[in-house]
């Protein structure tokens, strides 16, 4: 048999593992009761992460703790929502039908390009950055 000072279980051998108590005559159940509590691993908060997207994009990476794609995702939008606006206020005051028709396929494409960058950044907040397996 294969002697092991960890509790039942956490030993990595393929032999059964026994507990081994330094004191005499010490049961099994006082060996578990005198180990330090084991601590649970940190859940994580992927429903919080992807809400906080869901209101600024790029929020929910900031809490995650990736600052940089947060800070990117926010920036993004921001141009996108913006350059859209400027085409749109272009399209509406252009003088001939070609350019304001122009001006308003390129709102609308970077209006879909900004749609596209916030479902993203939900989708990213929630999966906290691991890629897709």
């Amino acid at each position: 048999m294969v002697m092991c000072v960890q509790p039942v279980g956490m030993c990595n051998v393929s032999a059964p593992a026994k507990m081994v108590s330094f004191k005499a005559n010490e049961t099994k159940d006082e060996m578990l009761m005198n180990e330090a509590p084991m601590q649970a691993p940190k859940k994580e908060r992927h429903w919080f992460k992807a809400l906080a997207s869901l209101m600024c994009p790029g929020l929910g990476q900031i809490f995650d703790g990736r600052f940089g794609a947060g800070i990117k995702q926010m920036l993004g939008l921001a141009c996108l929502g913006l350059a859209g606006r400027v085409l749109a206020v272009y399209g509406i005051a252009a003088k001939n039908k070609y350019g304001r028709m122009a001006s308003m396929v390129a709102s609308v494409a970077s209006g879909l390009g900004a749609l596209g960058l916030y479902i993203y950044s939900v989708k990213d907040a929630f999966r906290g950055g691991k890629k897709a397996a």
